[in-house]
């Protein structure tokens, strides 16, 4: 058998795609449905009114008009089932639409590609849901609304907003909706560590080295010095590293936790502290590094990483250095010109 990705062209009724060696497939009929269960938009706001723009996503992409109707829905989808590659790659022509509340996405539902894609808005700058394509079943997706000025970043208001398309990781928000980033990465992030861990140093060092030696970015960071406390004013650009306290808490059931400092107007990032709980603080010599380069992604500005990104900020993620992925992320993000460029 071919293992590679025959690609033919169908034109169905709504849509103008092309995918691979897609057979009739049962199961992935009917055109009604409301939001997916466990998505973004539960339980959000009825008066939520999605931002006019382009939204970018790995995989679903589409264009919120003035008037609050979606267009040009673009869908990226790729799936192996017993070792047969399938991939969907077009632009339902009619755009997809939005159901009465103006926030669910009416569900895209093709049978002969085995499609069926649902989701909704969780924010007027984020949209989120799941698909299933061929055999792959309840795929997490998620999409942003890209800045004004798609090159820079930078909205025509001067904010920064939104992720860059090429990041398999979003960037946390403000609450003003305002993208989470350092500025001018090229000058060096300080790191300091309390006391009670200074025989880390090293450890703390190698960790940030791991994400500052990505070949695309400039990003670097200074050799840890030993502070009592972190950063409390925004001059104080630095990184911290301390045992969880009643100030800096870990939550339950989790190792570590991460709580930046940020301008809330333009999202920059003036300085962080991670907290290690008791299952982060392991021996000396001992440590795996892998959940401090999940926190020194969270004081990067990251997210988590969605469902099926290989990712030191995956969700349960056991990489013990960043991945490609996270190199795509950082290269989006921190590369030259940086996606948050003043």
């Amino acid at each position: 058998m071919d293992t590679g990705t025959r690609v033919r062209s169908l034109a169905l009724s709504g849509w103008a795609a092309t995918w691979g060696a897609i057979p009739a497939c049962d199961g992935g009929g009917g055109s009604g449905g409301g939001v997916v269960e466990g998505t973004g938009g539960a339980g959000a706001g009825e008066s939520l009114t999605p931002a006019p723009g382009r939204f970018e996503g790995e995989v679903v992409s589409f264009r919120v008009t003035d008037d609050g109707h979606l267009a040009d829905l673009d869908l990226r989808l790729a799936c192996t089932c017993d070792g047969e590659p399938f991939a969907l790659d077009g632009r339902v022509r009619e755009g997809g639409a939005l159901s009465d509340d103006g926030r669910t996405l009416v569900p895209v539902v093709n049978s002969a590609a085995g499609l069926r894609l649902e989701g909704a808005f969780s924010g007027p700058d984020t949209a989120e849901g799941r698909y299933d394509f061929q055999c792959c079943r309840r795929v997490a997706w998620r999409s942003f609304r890209a800045p004004a000025n798609a090159d820079a970043g930078v909205a025509g208001d001067g904010i920064c907003r939104g992720s860059p398309a090429a990041s398999p990781v979003p960037l946390g928000r403000t609450e003003t909706g305002a993208a989470l980033h350092w500025r001018e990465p090229a000058r060096c992030i300080a790191l300091s560590v309390s006391p009670a861990l200074g025989e880390r140093r090293a450890f703390i060092e190698a960790a940030a080295a791991a994400w500052a030696l990505v070949g695309c970015s400039e990003l670097c960071f200074e050799p840890v010095g030993e502070v009592a406390q972190g950063p409390t004013d925004a001059a104080d650009r630095r990184i911290h590293v301390q045992p969880a306290d009643d100030e800096h808490p870990v939550p339950a059931g989790a190792a570590a936790a991460t709580r930046v400092r940020v301008r809330p107007l333009d999202g920059e990032i003036t300085g962080a502290t991670i907290a290690l709980g008791a299952a982060a603080l392991a021996s000396p010599g001992a440590e795996d590094p892998t959940e401090l380069l999940r926190q020194l992604g969270r004081a990067l500005g990251f997210e988590q990483a969605p469902e099926g990104v290989d990712s030191v900020l995956a969700a349960g993620g056991t990489a013990n250095r960043p991945t490609a992925a996270d190199e795509q992320a950082l290269c989006a993000v921190y590369g030259t010109p940086p996606f948050c460029g003043e």
